[in-house]
C-alpha cells in the first residue's frame, strides 16, 4: 500500500474536510503542517475550508448551552477556536475567523 505524501497528502486532506460534519475536524498542528507542505493554490483552498469551519464554530458558540453535553462540546469548541485565534503561525484572516 502506497501512502500519499507532500502535495498528494494535502490534497487528500483538502478533499476530505468539506464532507466532515464535526466543526473541529482539523487540529491546529495538522493545519500548520498541511500549509507548510502545500502549493499556493492548496493553501488558498485549505484556508477557505478552515475559515468556514471556524466561522461555523464561532456561530455555534453564540447559542446558549443547556445540557452538560452541550457545555462540554462548547468547551471543546472554545479551546479549538482559541488555539487558532492565538497562534502566531496562523494567517490573520484565519485568526479573525476564530475570534469569538
Amino acid at each position: 500500500m502506497e501512502v500519499a505524501t507532500g502535495a498528494e497528502a494535502v490534497q487528500a486532506l483538502i478533499d476530505s474536510l468539506p464532507g466532515r460534519t464535526e466543526l473541529n475536524c482539523i487540529g491546529l498542528n495538522t493545519y500548520l503542517l498541511a500549509r507548510r507542505n502545500s502549493s499556493s493554490a492548496q493553501v488558498a483552498q485549505l484556508d477557505a475550508i478552515v475559515i468556514q469551519k471556524l466561522a461555523r464554530a464561532a456561530k455555534a458558540e453564540a447559542q446558549p448551552a443547556k445540557t452538560w453535553y452541550q457545555k462540554r462540546a462548547s468547551n471543546i469548541n472554545r479551546n479549538w477556536l482559541n488555539g487558532f485565534a492565538t497562534s502566531p503561525d496562523v494567517p490573520e484572516t484565519v485568526r479573525q475567523a476564530a475570534t469569538l
